[in-house]
Formats: C-alpha cells, structure tokens, sequence
C-alpha cells in the first residue's frame, strides 16, 4: 500500500552516501563540528590537490610540462652556445700563438748574422748546383764524343765492307772479261 501512494514521477531515489551529505549539510551545526568539518573539507581538498597534481593532461600541468621543455631547451642551447665559445677561444688562442711564433722567425731571421748565414747557405747551394751541371754537361759531351766515334766507326765498316763488295765484284767480273776473252781466243 505504502508503494501505491508514492507517485513515481514526484519521486527521486538517492544513495546512502548522497542522502548522509544532504542530511549534514542540513543539520544545525556547532562550532566544534563546523571546524571538524572545515579540517576534513581541507583534507578532501589537499588529497584531491595531489590527486590532480599527478595528473598529466590537466592545464596547469600542462603549462608547467610547456615551460620546463622551453627551460631545458634555453640549457641545452646555452651549453651548445659555450661549448663552441670555448672551442673558439681555443682556436684563437692558436692563431695568436701562430702568428706570434712567425713573427719571432720573422724577427730572428732579420738578424745580420742570420741573414749573412743564409746568403752563405745559398750561395753553397748555387755552387753545388753549378757542380752538378758541369759534372752533367761533361757526361754530356763525353757521350756525345763517344757517339760520333761509334757513329765514325760503324761508317768505316760499312765503308770496308762495300770496298770490298765492290772487290769481289770487280773480281767477278775480271773472270768474266778473262773467260770471254779466252772464249774468243779459242775460237781464232
């Protein structure tokens, strides 16, 4: 009887948790209660404060995530940055030390006494030079003489030897006249 006179549209069904807020916040609280109350409210607040701190995808969460990436990124470009200023200064400090060294050789070999050293040095270079070229130009020459008296020698052969080719010849043909003219005598 008691569920035919509940009108189900008027109605409303709540949980046991829902129905236990309603009912504290409804009840006439004391001071002590109501502090208890606030230091419990402050609880559920700090906790769902952690709660929502570790939650990735949440705004403020987000906007930190954001601005941590720009710092670490301002780091490694700063570190970059004073890697190569480093690697700079190094390579500058070589090219003063560079041009220091070869200003003091400048210096040094401006010297009289360095310089008298070094015009005797090539002068001892030239002379060695002009022996080498003499030594060169008299086994030039000598190669040459040798040459033209291999050259003389070989044209003597060949002289000799077409004399006496003609010798033989001549002789050949002594015979031939000789026999001819015997050959006509027998004939008379």
């Amino acid at each position: 009887s008691y569920k035919k006179s509940l009108n189900i549209k008027s109605s409303a069904s709540l949980s046991m948790s829902e129905f236990l807020r309603i009912k504290n916040s409804a009840s006439i609280l004391t001071p002590t209660d109501n502090s208890a109350r606030l230091q419990e409210r402050k609880i559920m607040h700090e906790a769902a404060q952690t709660m929502v701190r570790n939650w990735p995808n949440t705004l403020e969460n987000l906007r930190k995530k954001k601005e941590e990436d720009k710092l670490k990124k301002a780091r490694a470009e700063e570190i970059k940055r004073r890697e190569e200023d480093i690697k700079e200064s190094a390579f500058q400090h070589e090219l003063r030390k560079q041009a220091v060294i070869k200003a003091n050789e400048d210096l040094y070999m401006q010297q009289d006494q360095v310089k008298a050293f070094n015009s005797k040095l090539l002068l001892d270079d030239i002379l060695q030079e002009r022996r080498y070229q003499s030594g060169f130009n008299e086994e030039k020459r000598m190669l040459k003489k040798e040459m033209a008296a291999g050259h003389l020698e070989m044209e003597k052969h060949q002289m000799r030897s077409y004399d006496e080719k003609e010798k033989e010849k001549e002789e050949i043909s002594r015979k031939i006249k000789e026999k001819n003219a015997r050959d006509i005598k027998d004939q008379w």
